[in-house]
């Protein structure tokens, strides 16, 4: 698992072409190894931590939180995150009366 979190920190690791968009190299010799040593599921996940990484950071490889729903598997929307927070709140109310 540490090697995988050294890939993603790495700044210099992996390629990415430029072609109109953003793609992963999959000539990428550490690529290939993941894939070989992890299996297509870990691969598919470390590329797409990689774009997303690129997408939000682009000025460096550096983790970003996020709100997520998990039941849709999608980022969450702001109204999703306001509606939540004040669940929360109602929900914390209640306990203290």
């Amino acid at each position: 698992m540490q090697n995988l979190q050294d890939m993603l920190s790495s700044r210099t690791t992996l390629a990415i072409k430029r072609m109109g968009k953003e793609i992963i190299d999959d000539d990428d010799e550490k690529l290939k190894d993941l894939r070989n040593e992890y299996g297509e599921a870990v691969y598919e996940a470390v590329t797409n931590a990689l774009l997303e990484l690129k997408e939000y950071n682009p000025s460096g490889r550096y983790v970003v939180p996020k709100v997520w729903n998990l039941k849709e598997r999608r980022k969450a929307t702001l109204k999703e995150i306001i509606q939540y927070i004040m669940k929360q709140l109602k929900t914390h109310k209640r306990k203290r009366t």
